[in-house]
This record gives C-alpha cells, structure tokens and sequence, in this order.
C-alpha cells in the first residue's frame, strides 16, 4: 500500500512538467522548395511555385522568399536562406502596402524561451537606394507587443551602418552596438515571460565579436510571434534592402520550476523502482 502514494506523486510530478504543450520551431530553410514565398504569396522566382512555408505575414503585398543556394549573393552559395524586403520583390515598382511588416512562423512558448538565428541586412541599390529598418517583433498569443528588437539605419553613414535598438511599446531605446550592412551575424534572445526580462546577444559570424543589452517585457503573457520586420524609412518609399535569415529556432528554456518538478518527478520513480526491488 505504501507504493501507491509514491507512484501517484511520481505520475504528478511528470504530468506537471509537461501541463502547457508548448509549440516550438526550427529551420534552416533547406528543405523548402528554392524560390517559394515564405508567406504563400506570389512567388519571387519567376516560373516557381511550390507550397507555402506557412508562415505569416501582416501584408501580403510585401515579398519574402526561400533563396535558391546558387544565390548571386555570394555569403549564400551551397546553402539556402530566407529573404524578406526590397531585394526580394521581383517586378520594378511593385512593393508592400503597408510602411511596417512582420513576417513570422507561429509559435507558443510560456515561461522561459530562447530565440535565434543568423541574418544579414543587405544594400541597396541605385534604382531604389532607400535606406529601411529591419529586426524582429514578438507578440503574444492575441497579437499584443511584446518587444522589439530593430537594426535602423545610422544617421550619418545609413548606406553602411545600422544601430540597434529596442521598444516595448514605448519610446525605443538605443544601445551601444552597431552592425554592418552585407555582413553576417547572429541573434540570440534569451527572454523570460514570468519574470518580464530579456538578454539580448550579437556576435558577427566572422570574428566573433559580440555586444549585449537586457530589456524589458510584459510578465505574464505567452510568445506567439517571434518573427522578422521591415519598417520603411520613408513611409511609401521602399529601398531595395532586405533581411536575409537562416538557421531560425524558437525553443523553450526550461524553467526552475520544471527543473525541480522533473527532478521530483525523477527521484520518485527512482525510489519507488528501489522499494519494489526489496
């Protein structure tokens, strides 16, 4: 009789962990037909169709695509990215309808979560030489902004240079790092929805160089949307620069809690194997 609490606490330290499913994603986009619309819009490769990559995007006007590996833009060639603004629309004159985008896969994520991927904001060129902003927005379940993170042109070298900086819904708050257009780098995002924080990492791909910042988020809510953003600078003109990603993932960080309710869960059943052994 005495076997019975344990293995019911044993069951409830399990099921305890596992209570809110959770719904993650990764991609490195290589398994995706070269050339779709990410979004299911037209797609930017003329004669290509395929399926959507089921993302979604806020304006189906605004074109994003999967690059083919033979890409003209040379960092890409033997591996395929994701490509989302100016450079990805096909036909001369056509462009979003709105002066912001967001573009992202849904997700759900409760508690602790990490985001990253690898991006490269590109140049623009003389036909349509603005110079836009790009990042990531995340919202929650019901569309309600969580933060931003934006990579907007610098003012005195906006062809060349982007500054970071975050919002919450306010006023954006600047940091102290800068990137380069046509170069590679990597975002990672380590956020917790419980406590309403979030660590922000950037390091560039080729020297490992690396800046940080911490903002702030609203506590309680569950991330829905961890996605891309393009953000005319001149609102109805669009540059020809874009945002070129790849090696997307949105997991969940296991909280304490979890960690101590598995490790419960853990040693129950151990004991409980150790008492039906005697």
């Amino acid at each position: 009789m005495k076997t019975l609490p344990l293995s019911i606490l044993a069951s409830l330290a399990f099921a305890s962990v596992g209570v809110a499913q959770e719904i993650t994603y990764s991609t490195t986009f290589d398994t995706l037909p070269s050339g779709i619309s990410l979004s299911g819009a037209t797609s930017a490769t003329p004669g290509v169709t395929g399926v959507s990559g089921d993302w979604v995007t806020t304006d189906q006007n605004q074109d994003d695509s999967v690059l083919s590996d033979s890409s003209p833009l040379a960092q890409y060639v033997g591996d395929q990215w994701a490509i989302m603004g100016g450079a990805a629309v096909p036909n001369a004159g056509t462009g979003p309808s709105q002066t912001s985008s967001e573009l992202w896969y849904p997700v759900q994520l409760a508690h602790n979560f990490q985001i990253s991927m690898e991006f490269d904001i590109t140049t623009s060129s003389v036909a349509y030489p603005n110079d836009d902003t790009f990042g990531m927005t995340f919202r929650n379940t019901s569309g309600g902004l969580l933060f931003q993170v934006l990579f907007k042109p610098d003012s005195s070298s906006p062809s060349t240079t982007l500054d970071a900086e975050w919002n919450n819904g306010g006023s954006e708050q600047s940091t102290d790092i800068s990137i380069s257009r046509n170069s590679v780098y990597t975002l990672n995002i380590d956020g917790s929805l419980d406590d309403g924080t979030f660590q922000t990492a950037i390091s560039e791909s080729t020297t490992s160089t690396e800046g940080t910042f911490d903002g702030t988020l609203t506590p309680g809510a569950t991330l829905g949307e961890a996605g891309v953003t393009w953000v005319e600078q001149s609102p109805g003109t669009y540059g020809s620069n874009a945002i070129a990603f790849n090696n997307y993932e949105a997991v969940p960080e296991p909280s304490v809690d979890a960690f101590l309710l598995g490790s419960a869960g853990m040693g129950l059943a151990w004991l409980l194997r150790r008492r039906r052994m005697a």
